[in-house]
This record gives C-alpha cells, sequence and structure tokens, in this order.
C-alpha cells in the first residue's frame, strides 16, 4: 500500500520536514507555515476561507454536515480521493467532508483517529506564538458560558450560532456587567465558571467617561474569571475597541493582555483594534480577512463593529455547541 507520510499532501513536495496533523501524510515547510496562518481563519459567512488539507485552493466545496464549517479545495480531491471527485462531491447534497464522516480513509486520504491532539500537538510543536485547545468533540461539546462586559452582546452571539436563541438558555448561559465599579471576584466566582470573556467598548456610554479605566476594569475582571492554572479545559477571551482608546490606553492594553492589537478597518476606514487568545486573531492575515464591501453602509457604528469582530469568533464552534 502507498503511503502519503513521506511526500508534502499540500503541495506534492518531497521536501518534508513535518507531518500533517489532520490527516495521514507530510508537510514541507512553506506548506507548514501556511496551515499554521491560515487553519482558523473564517470568512464573514462563518466558513473556513481554505481548504482543510493544504490551506489553498482556488474553487473549494463546502461541507454540508450542520455545525461543519470546513472546506476543500478540488485540486486535494482530485489529487488524493481519485480523479473525478471533486465533481462527484458537487453532484451530492448535502456533500459531508471527510473529518465528518465514519470512514477514514478515502483513496490516498487518511483521517487520523485523534487529529485533535494532533493539532494541539502540531501548534504546541510548531508555533512559537499560537496556543490552541484540543478541539472538542461536538458530542462532547457544552453550551458556552460567557461574560460580556461593557456590552451585552447577547444578539451578535445568537446570529453567529454561538448562543441559543431560547431566552432562558441566554440567560443560563451569558452574564452581562456594565457597571464593574464594586465588582469583587467573589461576584465573579459566584457566577461563573466561564469559557468566554468578551468586553466590547461602546462610543455612546457614559461608564467610558475616562478610556484609560476600561482596559484596566476588563483586565481585573479577566483575571478574576480564568481559570485556576491546573485546569487546561478551554478558555477565551477578546477584547474590543472601536478606537475609543489613547495611545497611552493601546500601550498599556498591550502590556497588560500580553499581546498586540490585530485593527480591522471598514469602508469609512474606521477600525476596531481587538486584543484575544482566539487563535483566528493570531494569524498574520487576520487584519486582510474582513472585506467591507460585504457591509451595508447604512448601519451604524456599533453594528459595524460587531460585523467587523463576528467571523474572528467562528473557532469557538470546535470547542463549544454551536447553534447554526
Amino acid at each position: 500500500m502507498f503511503y502519503t507520510i513521506e511526500i508534502c499532501i499540500g503541495c506534492g513536495s518531497l521536501q518534508v520536514i513535518t507531518q500533517h496533523p489532520l490527516f495521514e501524510g507530510g508537510l514541507c515547510d512553506p506548506c507548514k507555515d501556511n496551515f499554521l496562518e491560515t487553519m482558523f481563519l473564517y470568512d464573514q459567512d462563518g466558513y473556513q476561507s481554505f481548504c482543510t488539507i493544504c490551506c489553498g485552493g482556488t474553487k473549494v466545496l463546502m461541507c454540508g454536515n450542520s455545525g461543519c464549517k470546513r472546506c476543500y479545495c478540488c485540486e486535494c480531491l482530485d489529487a488524493l480521493v481519485k480523479p473525478g471527485a471533486a465533481k462527484q462531491a458537487e453532484a451530492m447534497e448535502p456533500w459531508v467532508c471527510f473529518m465528518c464522516c465514519p470512514v477514514q480513509s478515502f483513496g490516498l486520504l487518511r483521517k487520523k483517529k485523534t487529529w485533535q491532539l494532533k493539532l494541539k500537538q502540531f501548534f504546541d510543536q510548531e508555533s512559537d506564538h499560537v496556543r490552541i485547545y484540543a478541539p472538542v468533540p461536538t458530542d462532547k461539546q457544552n453550551p458556552i458560558r460567557v461574560l460580556s462586559i461593557f456590552s451585552n452582546m447577547t444578539k451578535d452571539l445568537q446570529d453567529i450560532g454561538i448562543l441559543d436563541r431560547v431566552h432562558k438558555a441566554n440567560h443560563e448561559t451569558l452574564t452581562f456587567l456594565k457597571d464593574l465599579d464594586n465588582v469583587t471576584r467573589q461576584n465573579v466566582e459566584q457566577k461563573g465558571p466561564f469559557d468566554f470573556v468578551i468586553g466590547v467598548c461602546q462610543q455612546n456610554s457614559s461608564v467610558h467617561h475616562h478610556s484609560g479605566r476600561i482596559i484596566f476594569q476588563y483586565y481585573r475582571i479577566l483575571q478574576y474569571a480564568k481559570p485556576k492554572e491546573a485546569d487546561e479545559r478551554p478558555f477565551f477571551w477578546i477584547f474590543v475597541d472601536p478606537e475609543i482608546l489613547t495611545q497611552d490606553d493601546i500601550k498599556d492594553a498591550s502590556r497588560f493582555l500580553e499581546c498586540d492589537p490585530v485593527i480591522i478597518h471598514d469602508f469609512c476606514e474606521s477600525a476596531v483594534r481587538l486584543w484575544s487568545n482566539i487563535p483566528s486573531l493570531k494569524s498574520k492575515f487576520a487584519a486582510d480577512m474582513y472585506d467591507p464591501a460585504w457591509e451595508n453602509r447604512s448601519q451604524n457604528s456599533g453594528e459595524t463593529c460587531m460585523k467587523m469582530v463576528k467571523q474572528f469568533l467562528v473557532p469557538l464552534k470546535d470547542y463549544f455547541k454551536s447553534y447554526l
């Protein structure tokens, strides 16, 4: 039997330096770097931006399985599965992708049984700036528990399917804190535990008269909400600044949150700055993924701000229950 571990399944090169984390096969140095930078990037429809196998591709097929947002290029299907496999997949409705199908082998394409663990190990070994958690199998995913600071993000998280649209369910999984002055560690721990802390500054909110306090309040609450060091469960956070912070505030935010912001521009050349540990925002291509031409120019600045953020939250669906 022919095995692909000695060739790069991304481009066919024989200069293999590591193994693909999801499928049996090698990766050359350029394809490895490409995988690290694009694996967690999604478009504004919420689908993976690049092929799951080669992280490239000109024409891609989307998985039709509910909750899966992966895509695969026609070139990989024809080269690794069999000639004509792409056309056969196009004719199927829905087409269920290789990661969702219980079958392990498709021609030369062999899915790894423990791909979730392999993916984490791949990033641990090959990346010096991105830490990821092992994705959680769909049947073991729980509803995400959200702590929303400054602004109530219920509707926005519903729109991308992270929160259920059932009011009672959201009341149990999202906690909104606006006035943080009297919030203590005990208050946060009693309302938790939390899986995701989101802080979105609002330009028209009176709570932000002193912009310098915003980052310190967010950082303080984030420390209260973080799991204990021995707790390795997935935990994510994001801080969103729609150009409210001063330059000194931005420096403080980067120092305390221990990362630099990704800056996303809209069609009016206004911007949002995003600090986060979500892997989609660790890519050097993150700032280029938002296409302002997709958005309605009549919407207000608050709506635009969140539309610029939503696609970067899609990787949370690899860890928590999805409702879309």
